[in-house]
């Protein structure tokens, strides 16, 4: 079969239609990919500052108490307050023992450094991870509470509590309203 003219021209057209064409579809997806992205959020009118990425180090004495890492945060200098959007927070234990928190959203108190967090709250420490929709970390008492329902699972240990108090010093939990769990897969309250 011998090239021709006529059939050359007809290979070179279809290959140039091809690549147009694949080359106009991915421009398509990615640009239909874009407009899927939600807008960012307007900071607060009363904001003082809008941040990416930020770092903030808790240390008393020395000693670090807490790292925490957002992906954003809008400071709001007369309240005493950063907002936070997906925040990170490592407490470092007296024992050495860390305890990672992270949640959708959560409010810093730039006076006290207490931390309020809502939102797909998990609370990660060696073998147990606690979940829930809200926690509050008192930087005074170094205690992090919940009054919304929480479960902890563990290797062995799946409970669920409508309270729970966790004192970061003595490494003690306490749990509240409607205690319910499963210990060692064979022991059950």
């Amino acid at each position: 079969m011998k090239l021709t003219k006529a059939r050359f021209s007809l290979l070179l057209t279809t290959i140039i239609l091809i690549t147009v064409g694949t080359i106009a579809l991915r421009f398509y997806e990615e640009r239909r990919g874009r407009v899927d992205q939600p807008p960012p959020v307007a900071p607060p009118t009363d904001a003082t500052m809008a941040l990416t990425n930020v770092r903030q180090t808790a240390v008393k004495n020395g000693i670090k108490e807490w790292h925490l890492e957002a992906l954003a945060a809008t400071l709001l200098e007369a309240k005493h307050q950063m907002i936070l959007e997906q925040p990170t927070v490592e407490f470092f234990m007296e024992n050495g023992e860390q305890l990672t928190l992270t949640a959708q959203k959560g409010i810093l108190d730039t006076k006290t450094n207490d931390i309020q967090v809502s939102g797909q709250v998990v609370v990660r420490h060696q073998a147990y991870t606690l979940t829930g929709e809200a926690f509050a970390y008192s930087h005074a008492e170094e205690r992090l509470v919940s009054q919304a329902p929480v479960t902890i699972i563990g290797d062995r240990l799946r409970l669920t509590a409508a309270r729970m108090t966790v004192d970061l010093n003595t490494q003690q939990t306490e749990l509240a309203g409607d205690v319910k769990g499963i210990l060692n897969d064979t022991f059950s309250l």
